[in-house]
Order: C-alpha cells, then structure tokens, then sequence
C-alpha cells in the first residue's frame, strides 16, 4: 500500500472504522509507516499545494476535504468558479449494506441499466 508510505499508518481509531475484517488485519500486519512532510517529498510545491495535499489526502472521510471545498481551496483560487462547479447530492452508498441473493442483485443492475438514458447520462445517474 504505497498511499501508506505517504499518509503514514492509520490510528487504531480510525482502523475500527473499517467494516471489513480482512482490510483491517491486512493494515494492521503491514510495517508502520510514519507520515511524510509533503514539503520535503514535494520540494517545489508552495504552500498552498502542500495544505491541499495535507487535506485531500487524509485517510479518515470524516475528516477528509470533501470536493468543494478541495475546489475551494486557495491553491486553486484562479480556477475556482462556484457558477461553473454545481452541487451534487451525497452519494448514497446504502445499497452496499443490502443482503440481496445474486438474482436480487442481477434485477437491480438490470432496471438500472434499462433507466440510462445514453443522450442525458447526467439525468439518469444514480
């Protein structure tokens, strides 16, 4: 897990947020990692871009830069336009957590599928 070697090994907080048994035990049999300065890996970056990084990369969501306001960021100051970055909803991963046999889950693809709509991909997106 390369991204590990940069954001350094997850604290046991956030490693019991992990649903998963076997992602938790293969994070937790993995050599710690210190987090690196992203000013001594990227010496070129300023200031800005190094905060950004620091934000977006954060392994915990729950503290993590959502994208907006990663868009908001001062780095990206000079490309930043709310009229052109529209809102989208929170992406609903409940489905995840649904106990579905394979053919519950082959008729959901498939009405998905049936609702797509290829000249508005946007209207029609989960």
């Amino acid at each position: 897990m390369k991204i590990l070697h940069v954001t350094g090994t997850p604290p046991s907080s956030l490693l019991q947020k992990m649903q998963s048994k076997d992602a938790r035990s293969y994070v937790q049999g993995l050599p710690i990692q210190k987090k690196k300065n992203f000013k001594e890996v990227f010496p070129s970056l300023d200031v800005h871009a190094v905060d950004l990084l620091d934000s977006m990369l954060l392994l915990d969501p729950d503290t993590r830069m959502t994208a907006k306001e990663g868009l908001s960021h001062p780095y990206l100051s000079e490309f930043h336009d709310p009229e052109s970055e529209p809102d989208s909803p929170p992406y609903d991963d409940s489905f995840e957590s649904m106990e579905l046999d394979v053919g519950e889950w082959s008729s959901l693809i498939h009405m998905e599928i049936m609702t797509f709509d290829p000249s508005n991909p946007s209207a029609t997106a989960m």
